[in-house]
């Protein structure tokens, strides 16, 4: 018994740190796309918007390296993104927007 409890526990590691990896990217790129469209649209990002931007972007990351699986993961680095699991980013989403602009 012991022994599979520690392979189990060695085996999650990696996915662990995986995640982690993804939640940082996801992080970074969810950043750089709010401030693109903002800045595409013509609008000047003043503090408070990036504080809204830092802190979607972070809850957004955090849920998704939390509440998705791995290869729910890789489906959102798909070009498209996978229909599953976009569908299951997107009450994420939501919800995330509604804390950031409290």
């Amino acid at each position: 018994m012991r022994f599979t409890i520690l392979t189990a526990i060695f085996l999650l590691l990696p996915a662990t740190a995986m995640a982690q990896d993804f939640e940082a990217d996801i992080n970074k790129g969810c950043i750089i796309g709010a401030t693109d469209s903002i800045k595409k649209a013509g609008k000047e990002i003043d503090a408070k918007s990036q504080e809204i931007i830092e802190s979607y972007c972070s809850c957004t990351a955090n849920r998704a390296a939390k509440d998705l699986t791995l290869p729910e993961l890789f489906g959102m680095a798909k070009n498209p993104p996978d229909e599953a699991a976009s569908a299951k980013m997107v009450p994420i989403m939501r919800e995330c927007m509604a804390q950031a602009v409290e």
